[in-house]
């Protein structure tokens, strides 16, 4: 893989930096470290302390795998995994057990009940 040393200015303060052209050309993914140094780069930039703050909470919430939140921290889920095989061995009990009803019959008593809606 060919890379080109390219020269700054001598009151240019960054240290010339080797580019790999291929890398460049054919976006290739960056590595882990290189984003991180991204992301810390980005946040000494920001000078709000609100701002600042948001984009911690932000990123913490990136960090949780476990738990998908939605912004501002509110639980995606309804249900833990558990609750939700909890619920649906309760509704296959009561589909064998025959306590359940048709959507038919839960249209008919919506139409009964709320007449105007169905006009």
């Amino acid at each position: 893989m060919t890379t080109k040393p390219y020269k700054y200015d001598e009151d240019d303060a960054r240290e010339p930096q080797r580019i790999s052209e291929p890398a460049v050309s054919y976006a290739a993914s960056r590595s882990a470290a290189s984003l991180k140094l991204e992301a810390i780069d980005e946040l000494m930039n920001i000078f709000d302390t609100d701002r600042l703050s948001r984009a911690v909470d932000f990123l913490r919430t990136l960090g949780r795998e476990e738990e998908d939140l939605m912004p501002g921290g509110i639980p995606a889920l309804q249900f833990t995994k558990e609750e939700l095989i909890a619920e649906l061995r309760q509704s296959e009990e009561d589909r064998q057990a025959g306590r359940f009803r048709s959507s038919e019959e839960v249209f008919g008593s919506l139409e009964q009940k709320y007449p105007f809606l169905c006009e």
